[in-house]
């Protein structure tokens, strides 16, 4: 965007550029979860999700679950919680109810690697390697890593 001084015309990185008269402005990513990452979450539901990804790793449950609930209390569309209280319930054996949340929180955020590595996670204990790996290239090159 350009913006005339005194001295002349300048780039100005500060304002944001005006949308062209010929096309309707971008939905955000709210709008829309396809249309890029989902939901970001304030740094106190950031860090509550970090502990519940090390709950997870740690095999600590309900600690893990404890906490998706207090983010989803917040944030109830939240892709990447969902799926994260969908693994941790699939690990105490509760599976019919984690693949519902795993479903719901892809579908919230279908552009989340951790949202796809976690449907991936599903399918592998069910042992559908197939289905497994193409959940886990859906996510990217940052989940197709893990292959």
């Amino acid at each position: 965007h350009f913006v005339s001084t005194s001295r002349g015309t300048k780039f100005s990185p500060l304002l944001p550029a005006p949308a062209p008269a010929n096309r309707p402005p971008m939905s955000s990513a709210k709008d829309n979860p396809q249309a890029g990452k989902g939901q970001l979450l304030p740094k106190k539901e950031q860090d509550l999700f970090k502990s519940v990804v090390k709950h997870y790793e740690t095999k600590q449950y309900k600690k893990g679950i404890k906490a998706a609930d207090n983010i989803l209390k917040k944030f109830p569309n939240h892709g990447e919680t969902l799926c994260m209280k969908g693994l941790t319930l699939q690990c105490m054996g509760k599976k019919d109810e984690a693949v519902v949340l795993v479903k719901q929180g892809l579908m919230q955020d279908m552009r989340s690697h951790v949202c796809w590595h976690v449907y991936g996670l599903l399918h592998r204990a069910d042992r559908e390697y197939n289905e497994s790996i193409k959940a886990y290239k859906q996510g990217g090159p940052a989940a197709s890593e893990e292959l």
